[in-house]
């Protein structure tokens, strides 16, 4: 997939200005963009990590994303950029909601975020 591919998947998924975006369509984008991606021809996953540690999975991406040319590189670093920012979104909206419950209350709905 090159870069204006891309974009095009983008915002049709979102809106040409990408106000359609939520947490939930976010997420649910996200995990089937990588599912594709990381499917084979014959409809397999294949996973090729050799780190075992999440800090070494970080290096070994930076590296590889680093040695792409900078068109490509954009792709696989927007996305980790907005599964980043939407991650974080969740655990804000989650303290946001708790304060409206009782302590038990919030702990559940922490949970559900």
């Amino acid at each position: 997939m090159n870069l204006d591919q891309f974009k095009k998947m983008i915002r049709r998924e979102f809106g040409s200005d990408l106000s359609n975006m939520t947490p939930a369509n976010v997420r649910e984008f996200l995990d089937e963009f990588q599912r594709e991606r990381r499917r084979g021809g014959d409809g397999r996953f294949r996973l090729n990590e050799t780190q075992t540690s999440y800090e070494a999975i970080l290096r070994d991406f930076f590296r590889g994303v680093l040695e792409l040319p900078a068109e490509e590189a954009v792709i696989p670093l927007w996305t980790l950029a907005l599964d980043l920012a939407f991650a974080d979104l969740r655990e804000v909206i989650a303290d946001q909601v708790a304060g409206l419950f009782g302590p038990e209350d919030a702990e559940q709905a922490a949970g559900d975020a």
